[in-house]
């Protein structure tokens, strides 16, 4: 009996022992487990990055082999040119980003991809989501200061396209914060959409045709 006795306090400290080296076994997995998918997330994300630089490279040597054959009135050739770019700007990037930033049950990402207006929003929606568009005060603010961090001029989902009226995307009407800033004095007689323009630090109309970032949303 008095055997047995000493043996319970020994299998007793041998469970503890195991249940200790198990929680550590588990704790390593959990690391190697976090750093694969951080290490596999980040190639993921420079790989994307890599094919979008590209890509634009790509479409910047097209625009001006079209500038060239227009100059030199080789129309023909011009026309496919054409073509080629707005083929290539349709269909730049297609996978979502793995850097996107989260606010308010919203992500985000800005894309240095140039492109037209309509391109961008093509682009956006190609990957899920859209050209970014502010519910309210907080959101603009928020995507405004990611903006200036990355200072580029990137374009966002408002034009006035339809009927000279500003609208989002979504179809939801705007009224332009103060702190927008037209530029254009003929904007009520001509099509534009805003962007944030970096040498001015906010927002501001811009021709649609022009080529710029862009700024994609992703909703929840």
């Amino acid at each position: 009996m008095r055997r047995l006795t000493l043996l319970f306090p020994l299998i007793a400290f041998s469970a503890v022992a195991l249940a200790e080296v198990s929680e550590k076994i588990q704790k390593k997995l959990d690391a190697a487990d976090e750093a694969y998918k951080s290490a596999v997330d980040k190639a993921d994300n420079t790989r994307f990055y890599a094919v979008q630089k590209a890509h634009a490279d790509r479409v910047k040597v097209l625009r001006q082999a079209l500038v060239e054959a227009t100059k030199a009135g080789d129309f023909e050739g011009a026309s496919k040119l054409k073509d080629l770019v707005d083929s290539s700007e349709a269909g730049s990037v297609r996978s979502k980003p793995k850097d996107v930033v989260k606010f308010g049950g919203h992500e985000y990402a800005i894309l240095v991809d140039k492109a037209t207006w309509h391109s961008a929003k093509t682009n956006c929606e190609a990957m899920g989501g859209h050209l970014v568009t502010f519910e309210n005060s907080d959101e603009q603010t928020f995507v405004l200061q990611l903006c200036r961090k990355v200072q580029a001029d990137v374009w966002i989902g408002l034009s006035n396209e339809k009927d000279l009226k500003w609208a989002w995307i979504s179809g939801e009407p705007a009224r332009l914060d103060k702190s927008f800033r037209l530029d254009d004095p003929q904007r009520d007689k001509l099509a534009g959409s805003m962007m944030y323009f970096n040498g001015y630090g906010t927002f501001t109309d811009w021709n649609l045709g022009a080529y710029n970032g862009y700024v994609c949303e992703w909703d929840k």
